[in-house]
C-alpha cells in the first residue's frame, strides 16, 4: 500500500521539514509499501526547488532503504540511509 505524501508549511509558507519528518516517520512505521512524495493537491503551491528539495529530504530522511516515487516528475527513487 502506498501512501500519498503532503507537503506541511509554516505560517510564513515555507516548508515545514520537521513536520515532513514526523510525517514520513508514522507513515513508514505504520507499514505503508512506499511514499508517493508530491501526491496531493498542494503540490503546485511549491517551486521546483522547493520540490527537489522536498524530494531529496524524503530520499535522506528516512534512515533506511525506502521506495519514494515523485508524482510530478513521475520518477521512482530508493531511499537509502
Amino acid at each position: 500500500m502506498g501512501v500519498a505524501l503532503i507537503t506541511p508549511f509554516q505560517a510564513d509558507g515555507s516548508v515545514d521539514y520537521m513536520s515532513l519528518h514526523t510525517l514520513l516517520e508514522h507513515i513508514i512505521s505504520g507499514g505503508a509499501d512506499f511514499v508517493v512524495v508530491h501526491g496531493t493537491t498542494g503540490s503546485p503551491l511549491v517551486s521546483r526547488d522547493e520540490r527537489n528539495a522536498v524530494t531529496s529530504f524524503c530520499r535522506s530522511d528516512s534512515g533506511r532503504t525506502y521506495t519514494y516515487y515523485d508524482r510530478v516528475r513521475r520518477q521512482q527513487y530508493y531511499g537509502s540511509g
